[in-house]
């Protein structure tokens, strides 16, 4: 069972990683939609179940955050590849 989770988890991770080398920088949400889009709803994930991934990537120094100002009062947090030399 254990094994079968940790597949999962690395699943998601694979496929955000996927996502953003192909699309750019993206958004919680606009990752989930994106993600949606481009199975034909066949995965369908919840923007909250992202962020424990998207958290975790940070920490390893795969990915990087950033804030942009989207409207008077709304700022997203957009997420990005980290490019290594």
């Amino acid at each position: 069972m254990s094994a079968q989770i940790n597949f999962k988890k690395g699943s998601v991770e694979m496929l955000l990683l996927h996502v953003l080398s192909c699309k750019g920088d993206c958004y919680g949400y606009q990752l989930s939609q994106l993600i949606k889009k481009s199975s034909g709803g066949e995965l369908d994930f919840p923007v909250g179940s992202l962020y424990p991934a998207l958290y975790k990537m940070i920490d390893h120094g795969y990915i990087s955050d950033y804030k942009q100002q989207a409207g008077k009062r709304l700022v997203r947090v957009y997420y990005c590849l980290l490019y290594t030399s």
